[in-house]
């Protein structure tokens, strides 16, 4: 009998010390956080800085770096150097290593190309991304002219 005390002793110390721990923990949903129980001084805690939370921007105001008239341009140079060569869009895509309709899409000005994508088309190309984005700015500078034009009302 008295082993048996002897044993149920410290289950039940450790039982009374495990219920003192739990009534300074603090809940948080289903997990339990427990308080520190060394004497700390005042100076030796370090004040954490409050979480700079991002502050989401109003509805419908976006930052936007999308712009439809370079995406047009570089869309035209790059049909006009794929139709040089006489290859598919669809065989060009594979050979430049771009999703095939990511590429229609930048054919036709509905995308605007990375920096990543340009290497790739040069690459495929057989000529410096430098070229590209030339022929690229020089189709701007044919769009900005032509638009600048008198207009003239058509009967």
């Amino acid at each position: 009998m008295e082993q048996s005390r002897r044993n149920t002793a410290p289950l039940t110390q450790a039982n009374e010390s495990w219920c003192r721990n739990l009534a300074t923990r603090k809940s948080y949903g289903i997990y339990a956080v427990a308080r520190s129980s060394t004497n700390r001084k005042p100076s030796d805690v370090v004040q954490s800085k409050p979480s700079s939370r991002r502050v989401a921007p109003p509805k419908g105001v976006r930052s936007n770096s999308f712009d439809p008239i370079v995406a047009k341009a570089c869309g035209v140079v790059l049909r006009e150097l794929r139709l040089q060569q006489g290859v598919a869009q669809d065989a060009f895509a594979l050979l430049a290593g771009i999703d095939r309709s990511y590429y229609g899409k930048l054919e036709r000005g509905e995308r605007q190309p990375s920096l990543s994508i340009l290497l790739k088309c040069a690459s495929a190309f057989s000529q410096p991304a430098g070229t590209v984005v030339a022929a690229i700015e020089r189709q701007l500078k044919r769009k900005a002219t032509t638009d600048k034009g008198p207009k003239v009302a058509r009967e």
